[in-house]
């Protein structure tokens, strides 16, 4: 009877249901079609670039580290900044909007948050502020970025000159490594021809040195985003491309033989000893790490890291017998 009453007023009522009905399930649907908000994906990436540099693990500011998650939900001098599902409620939210000296990042420090980025956070909490499955709540960010993160692969020609921040002649002096963006370039000494393209996780390599056995030692990263020092067997042979052999120093472990050493800032220095046993390596973490490798590199042992410098390393090297 009511539907016959709303019915009878010309079809106005039933319009208006109708219509009311459309935009429910336009919501319904929106919500359903919602991007889901990776932690790992999308919100992680955002807090390294923004608020790491303030809020690491290491003296953070308002006692925040953000580089774990669980130190995050736990908060600082304030309790948990995040109030799941509530974007408007958490003050996680409130700092990034601000216009006023509370804002976050603080002017002193860079511009504000792009509304895009805001918006991806503002999502993430809107949705439960949850961590990926894969990843522990304790985990180093860092470190889990630096896992997910994948190397591009080199242009097949360069728009602009290179800079060349290392290079080095093997043993026997007929080859030449130089450093290129994301590679190793080997080159034939007589000739100046190009012989080989190694694909390279570094972005740069700022350190050559050979081991008397021919395998090359390469120390390097991504500025402020991570550093490495990885051993390469350049003598092996690849897929040719104009004359030019194409190898996987990323993935192929007969050509990237081992990984030393994994920072969160590049590696600027190497160092061999006189007798070829001992291997050192310093960079932008201050610290100056030692290897014995007198077992053969593949069997390499870290001996110490050195902590009592002011600033980066840019320089390393052994007296004549070994001992410094």
């Amino acid at each position: 009877m009511i539907y016959s009453r709303f019915y009878d007023f010309g079809g106005f009522t039933l319009k208006i249901l109708k219509s009311i009905a459309v935009a429910c399930a336009f919501l319904i649907s929106s919500v359903a079609n919602a991007q889901n908000i990776s932690f790992i994906k999308d919100v992680a990436p955002i807090l390294k670039e923004n608020c790491f540099a303030c809020h690491g693990s290491k003296n953070p500011k308002g006692k925040l580290d953000m580089t774990k998650y669980e130190a995050l939900r736990h908060g600082g001098t304030k309790d948990d900044p995040i109030v799941a599902g509530k974007p408007d409620e958490s003050y996680f939210i409130d700092v990034l909007k601000a216009t006023d000296k509370t804002r976050m990042p603080p002017k002193e420090s860079g511009d504000a948050l792009s509304p895009e980025k805001i918006k991806i956070l503002q999502q993430w909490v809107a949705q439960g502020a949850k961590i990926d499955k894969e990843v522990d709540a304790k985990a180093d960010l860092l470190k889990e970025l630096r896992i997910r993160w994948k190397s591009p692969v080199p242009s097949a020609k360069y728009s602009f000159p290179v800079s060349v921040t290392a290079l080095a002649f093997s043993p026997d002096g007929k080859k030449i490594v130089v450093g290129g963006h994301h590679e190793i370039t080997v080159w034939d000494v007589d000739t100046a021809k190009l012989e080989k393209r190694i694909n390279t996780r570094a972005r740069r390599a700022m350190a050559f040195l050979f081991l008397p056995d021919g395998k090359l030692v390469v120390a390097g990263g991504r500025p402020g985003e991570e550093g490495d020092v990885r051993v390469y067997d350049i003598s092996g042979a690849g897929k040719i491309t104009d004359g030019v052999s194409f190898l996987d120093g990323v993935d192929d472990k007969k050509i990237m033989l081992k990984q030393l050493l994994d920072t969160d800032d590049e590696v600027l220095c190497l160092a061999l000893s006189s007798d070829g046993k001992k291997l050192a390596a310093g960079g932008c973490d201050r610290l100056l790490h030692v290897w014995d490798i007198g077992s053969g590199i593949e069997n390499a042992k870290l001996e110490q890291s050195i902590e009592n410098h002011a600033d980066w390393v840019f320089s390393a090297s052994f007296s004549p017998d070994g001992k410094f």
